[in-house]
């Protein structure tokens, strides 16, 4: 969860300081100024899933003393999050409100192109999509759409639907996307976490304790 936390950081910072303009720049040798219109800090942040990968976004979005607000389906208190809603209309409100929206959420009946054409609307013109989870939870149609009239400023993809993405797909070709082959897990320190949680969840379940990473 914490690789995976970095990932969606490491997406979010290369839209707001121009990194795939500088890029370009120095293929070209180009000395030239990008201004940076968008930062972080003070930003209402939207975590859809708020399980072990969604607390540790919003544990570091604290940081940037941001507004963190969670949307799951049972509503209980979650550290770090300023707010939890666990209905359409509470999941409406993080869609407006939020500048950047971090998708955690398993993939079920209920999330399959949970953000479609209609949720996408209801989004500010400067947000930004970060999809960890699951690749069609996204309407990826509708969000090419979006992507390219302008409607969102930009989407950082881990997932997509399918994978790999088929080399004709409208997503190679746009320049406010950036794409990674579902590799936000990977870390030099994953087998060793996964040994350690492994564990600590025996530990727990002999002692009769709750579960760390228990999905309710």
């Amino acid at each position: 969860s914490i690789q995976i936390a970095e990932d969606v950081f490491s997406k979010i910072l290369y839209f707001n300081r121009n990194i795939q303009k500088h890029i370009k720049h120095m293929e070209n040798k180009l000395w030239k100024f990008e201004p940076v219109r968008y930062e972080i800090a003070h930003a209402t942040i939207g975590i859809l899933g708020t399980g072990s990968i969604g607390l540790e976004v919003a544990k570091r979005m604290k940081a940037f003393d941001t507004k963190v607000l969670g949307y799951k389906k049972t509503r209980q208190n979650v550290p770090y999050f300023d707010e939890i809603y666990t209905d359409k209309k509470g999941l409406e409100k993080i869609y407006k409100e939020s500048d950047y929206i971090i998708i955690a959420l398993p993939l079920t009946t209920e999330t399959y192109h949970l953000i479609d054409e209609n949720a996408i609307s209801l989004m500010k013109d400067s947000s930004v999509i970060i999809n960890v989870a699951r690749g069609d939870i996204i309407d990826q149609k509708a969000l090419i759409n979006a992507l390219k009239s302008k409607k969102i400023r930009a989407a950082g993809l881990d997932v997509m639907s399918p994978e790999p993405l088929p080399i004709d797909d409208g997503l190679w070709h746009l320049e406010n996307v950036l794409l990674t082959p579902h590799n936000a897990s990977s870390s030099p320190y994953v087998n060793q976490r996964l040994i350690n949680n492994t564990i600590e969840t025996i530990q727990h379940y002999l002692s009769h304790q709750n579960f760390n990473n228990r999905v309710v």
